[in-house]
């Protein structure tokens, strides 16, 4: 059974009296307390065992997340537990008491489930998202890998590999070992002193005794909570719920106590050295979920570090150009650990103490100022437009929920718009003077290590395509229930566009920050936050994986925003890609950070390998070329250069504008023409890919724990073909997976793709093993492919394939920007008059179109491999 969260009446009449204190010692204060509304459909229960339970209904949605967090992580560990809580994670996926790790995986990908999880400091966060019409099956699927899992001993072995291949991996491309110096200072002697991986000596001494007592202290229905969002039928969900949940007995959970955060002592400096960075961290005692002031602190964030207005940049706006410090911020939220951590990029030769000091007087500044109501406003819309956005896209839900929902609780998550919204600039003031101006805080000095040093039910969305008098190619896709705007503008041809200056056109997006000559840089900013709007010109190198949609064949802009002012931020749009200024200084800034970022990345051999396959693969094609650059293409680009780039990139001939909105197209239509006059043509279409004629392979030395390999071959294919060449090489990539890493735990990535454009198909598998492993990992990675044989191929593998792909498809397509995305990519490939059957092209697929097309094309294929060590 379940029931709405009750109290004895006792407890009730106690928690009556603290509110009534409360709400008049809030109103005394000038602050009466808000009543947020639920969100439509939304409702908080706890079955009988005491599994707290979230429902987040969209009927609109095609698919539903179960996500449930279980109240454990890294926080809880020690030195001899460390890593313990991830380690599990990954067992779960091994097998429960009614099924194998193989009948586990199959079973997913049969129902076209999306399964994951990853561990926090807090917690342990369980994804599962399916088709609306398979939640039955997800939710049994989740509930046997929470409560009756087997943690298999053969299995112990191969996910410590697995685990350690993660943490070697993860230092490999740790190219901010600053951030990991300010959390030790910042949480030194607490429970998040220690890492969420666990550390090499720690993994290595686990045993499967340990871990399987750790799983059943933790893993019990009392110490969770579970969500279920999107497509589904309240009554038939529960019914799932306590039929799969419920049954469970509750637990006396046995865990430490958590050890707080050091108090921040006014005055305290910590100086290391470390990487290639000059960073100073300013780290102050901050409000957590708990504080009454929250809401005005999560407003006062955006006020803080808000691009060109926020109260940092003005701290720095009267120095030299050249001299203002790279700007971010970082909030802790959970309580007995919240900390606001304000992060300055410096200069190489900087006086730390002047920034501080700068910074310091720009607090009491902006609280002896106060905050402009518009000002409020654009960070409130702002914020509210991106829960918005995350919450229609059920994975990003998957992430962003599952702290506030577990440290903030659910009512916390559910009234977060409405009590942001009813936030006051006063407010913000209160919680500035209150946790910032002249209070103590911790200051992080890194310095560079020397060199000595290392809707409207049942109306159909609608697909219109127009080629427009400028020459712009408009694909519009117009969903009539939907409240964002989402425009994605792709630029054909970025590698040709480049030529022999690759990054160059990357350069040029950057700039596009810098603004129009009637508006710039702080001008751009205030409109964009004014409207909600999310701008994204380039991806974030700082964020891991984050380039998924970067490559030669074209560079891309995005926009998202609330539907209501999505006409206004795309004439905003238009106007910026029509007329950017920028200057030579511009230019000279924009090419040291991009050429800093691009020297870092270099050493990694992940990103080597991807460069000499890249090479060997493409020969003198202009794909062969990095789309962000290399160390050196930038150099010698000036101003006149990247002015005559712009004209040809962005001439509205050689544009697609794809727009997933309410709007109807003639309206969208309209204001691209009017906002983007004709000039300019197309840039030629690339050159056909060379054909792999023999094998190759060549080699580089990346030094570092990790080694990477990348085999792959280029050919023609029929179009015709693609689809089932797709699963079949989807097949070889589950193969790849199960065999190298989960039975030989030679890497934590491994697997296979193949990309077609047309007539033309691109093969790759890769393996990123321990450097020591690397001869093993290439002859095993070879093996197979060129052992793999369609015919071996099941028909339950096919459905299961089948199942998986049309998940990840679907779930792909989730959010609008991300349909704006796949709208582009049909166009550029020609066949967006597909695209709303596509996710149904392998539905046909046999058995023997799979054997037809892997003798057609992957037999006896001549292969390209690259490895780095």
């Amino acid at each position: 059974m379940y029931r709405r969260l009750q109290r004895p009446a006792a407890v009730a009449a106690c928690a009556l009296l603290i509110a009534i204190v409360t709400a008049a010692a809030l109103a005394a204060a000038g602050n009466d307390p808000a009543f947020p509304d639920l969100p439509p459909g939304a409702e908080v229960l706890r079955l009988e065992n005491g599994l707290q339970v979230v429902l987040l209904p969209n009927p609109a949605q095609p698919m539903a997340a179960v996500l449930t967090q279980v109240r454990v992580g890294s926080a809880y560990e020690d030195f001899r537990t460390s890593g313990m809580s991830h380690m599990l994670e990954h067992l779960l996926f091994n097998g429960t008491t009614t099924m194998t790790q193989e009948e586990l995986y199959a079973a997913a990908d049969r129902v076209g489930a999306w399964n994951n999880a990853h561990t926090s400091d807090f917690f342990t966060n369980f994804i599962m998202i399916v088709p609306s019409a398979q939640l039955a099956e997800g939710v049994a699927l989740q509930a046997g890998m929470l409560f009756h899992s087997t943690l298999p001993a053969d299995k112990f072995e191969k996910e410590r590999g697995i685990v350690v291949g993660e943490l070697v991996q993860a230092r490999d491309r740790d190219d901010d070992p600053a951030g990991g110096i300010i959390r030790e200072a910042a949480f030194a002697g607490s429970s998040l002193a220690l890492p969420t991986l666990g550390t090499l000596s720690t993994i290595e001494h686990l045993n499967r005794d340990d871990v399987d007592a750790f799983y059943h202290n933790h893993y019990v229905p009392n110490n969770m909570i579970t969500t279920v969002a999107g497509g589904f039928d309240r009554d038939a969900v529960l019914a799932l719920l306590e039929e799969h949940f419920g049954a469970v007995p509750p637990g006396t959970v046995q865990r430490p106590p958590l050890a707080a955060a050091p108090p921040v002592g006014d005055g305290s400096v910590v100086t290391r050295r470390a990487g290639d960075a000059h960073v100073l961290a300013l780290v102050y005692e901050a409000p957590g979920y708990g504080a009454h002031d929250y809401f005005a602190f999560e407003a006062l964030t955006g006020l803080l570090d808000a691009p060109a207005t926020g109260v940092l940049a003005q701290a720095y706006a009267k120095l030299p150009e050249d001299r203002r410090p790279g700007v971010s911020t970082w909030w802790d939220r959970a309580d007995g650990f919240a900390r606001l951590t304000l992060r300055l990029d410096l200069p190489a030769d900087a006086d730390p103490a002047l920034y501080r000091r700068l910074t310091g007087e720009a607090l009491a500044a902006a609280a002896k100022k106060g905050f402009a109501a518009g000002d409020v406003t654009e960070i409130v819309r702002g914020r509210a437009t991106s829960t918005l956005l995350e919450r229609e896209q059920l994975r990003m839900l998957a992430i962003t929920a599952a702290e506030p929902l577990v440290l903030g609780g659910p009512d916390h998550f559910l009234g977060y718009l409405d009590r942001l919204a009813a936030v006051t600039p006063a407010q913000i003031v209160g919680a500035l003077e209150r946790h910032l101006v002249g209070r103590p805080h911790l200051a992080v000095h890194v310095l560079p290590a020397t060199a000595a040093d290392a809707g409207a039910a049942g109306e159909a969305v609608a697909l219109e395509r127009s080629v427009l008098a400028n020459g712009t190619v408009l694909v519009t896709l117009r969903n009539p229930v939907s409240p964002l705007f989402a425009a994605h503008v792709a630029v054909r041809n970025r590698a040709g566009l480049d030529g022999d200056r690759p990054g160059a056109l990357n350069l040029l997006h950057r700039l596009l920050r810098r603004g129009t000559r009637d508006c710039d840089a702080e001008c751009l900013a205030h409109r964009l936050g004014a409207l909600g709007a999310e701008l994204k010109l380039v991806d974030d190198p700082n964020i891991p994986m984050d380039d998924y949609y970067t490559g030669g064949r074209f560079s891309w802009v995005r926009l998202e925003t609330g539907a209501d002012v999505g006409p206004e931020a795309l004439t905003l749009l238009l106007g910026l890609l029509r007329e950017p200024a920028f200057s030579a200084a511009d230019v000279a800034a924009e090419q040291a950070a991009q050429q800093e970022i691009l020297q870092r990345q270099a050493g990694s051999a992940g990103q080597r390998a991807r460069r000499l396959f890249a090479d060997a693969l493409y020969g003198n094609h202009p794909l062969s070329r990095a789309p962000e650059g290399v160390p050196g293409s930038l150099d010698g680009l000036d101003l006149a250069t990247l002015k005559d780039l712009h004209r040809r990139a962005f001439a509205p001939a050689n544009l697609v504008v794809t727009v997933v909105s309410p709007l109807p197209h003639a309206q969208v239509a309209a204001l691209v023409e009017a906002h983007l006059p004709a000039r300019g043509g197309p840039s030629p279409a690339p050159p056909a890919l060379p054909v792999t004629a023999q094998d190759a392979r060549v080699t580089a030395t990346a030094g570092g724990p990790m080694a990477a390999i990348r085999t792959g071959s280029l050919f023609a294919v029929d179009p015709a073909d693609a689809p089932a060449l797709q699963m079949l090489v989807d097949v070889l990539s589950d193969r790849i997976a199960m065999d190298l890493r989960e039975t030989r735990g030679l890497s934590y990535s491994t697997g296979a793709g193949v990309e077609i454009h047309g007539a033309e198909a691109a093969l790759e598998a890769w393996l990123n093993p321990p450097a020591a492993r690397l001869d093993e990992g290439e002859q095993a990675l070879l093996e197979a492919v060129r052992g793999f044989d369609a015919a071996t191929v099941t028909q339950a593998e096919l459905d299961k394939t089948r199942g998986a792909r049309s998940g990840r498809l679907m779930m792909r397509r989730l959010a609008s920007i991300s349909q704006a995305y796949y709208l582009a990519t049909a166009e550029l490939d020609g066949r967006v008059e597909g695209y709303l059957t596509s996710l149904a092209e392998h539905d046909s697929v046999t058995l023997d179109d799979l054997v037809r097309v892997g003798g057609k094309y992957l037999k006896n294929r001549p292969l390209v491999t690259a490895v780095a060590n």
